[in-house]
């Protein structure tokens, strides 16, 4: 799973870079000791206007990424990666693109003060149950379970190493295909009238439904 948002450019007013954001280790096999897969992806969107699924009119377009450069955040211990993404180019094909904006991007503050608790919810795909023809998000609920000071040993295929990931927990049944879905912290006391982006959802090997969540401001910076 992927997601995108827009970020305001400093140079010139008005106008916006896209980022298509998910897990790293979704597009950069090499850093977990994986099968190399960047050559073969695609962003797979669901076509603009009413989802009417009709043989031979497919409800989705297919975007290329192997051309695309990835970067990462500075701490080789965050399992989220990025790319600048043409939107210009989605639309041309037509696709239904509606990036996130900055400001769901959780503050500092509002990523300091996250508990233990939270309600989240995370909208991602799931292999074989978010549909053929089109994509079907599955949302799903649950709370922040464990903020580690020390890193989460992981591994993510067969015969990959181990990493040592910094990452919060949530119990959610998050699972394999849901890898880089964002994460919404749902509004509480602290913050009553605002859901943010607080992650991006990393392994799920973990198993008894936790599910590590990368911090967005390790994005962010």
């Amino acid at each position: 799973t992927g997601f995108l948002i827009d970020v305001p450019r400093k140079t010139i007013r008005g106008t916006n870079y896209t980022f298509l954001i998910t897990a790293r280790h979704m597009v950069d096999g090499e850093w977990m000791n994986c099968p190399k897969v960047a050559d073969r992806l695609s962003l797979r969107m669901n076509r603009k206007g009413p989802l009417v699924l009709e043989i031979g009119e497919p409800a989705t377009i297919f975007y290329p990424l192997k051309d695309q450069v990835w970067l990462y955040p500075e701490a080789d211990s965050v399992d989220i990666a990025f790319t600048v993404i043409s939107k210009e180019k989605l639309i041309a094909l037509g696709a239904d693109v509606e990036p996130l904006g900055s400001d769901a991007l959780a503050s500092r503050s509002e990523a300091d003060e996250m508990r233990v608790g939270d309600e989240i919810v995370s909208a991602g795909l799931l292999s074989g149950m978010s549909g053929t023809l089109a994509n079907y998000p599955i949302f799903k609920w649950g709370n922040v379970s464990s903020f580690n000071n020390e890193p989460i040993p992981t591994q993510t295929c067969q015969g990959g190493k181990t990493l040592n990931l910094f990452e919060a927990l949530v119990s959610a049944s998050l699972v394999p295909g849901n890898s880089g879905s964002p994460i919404f912290i749902l509004p509480n006391e602290r913050h009553p009238s605002r859901i943010f982006l607080a992650g991006v959802q990393s392994v799920s090997s973990i198993g008894n439904d936790v599910a590590g969540m990368a911090p967005i401001r390790s994005l962010i910076d």
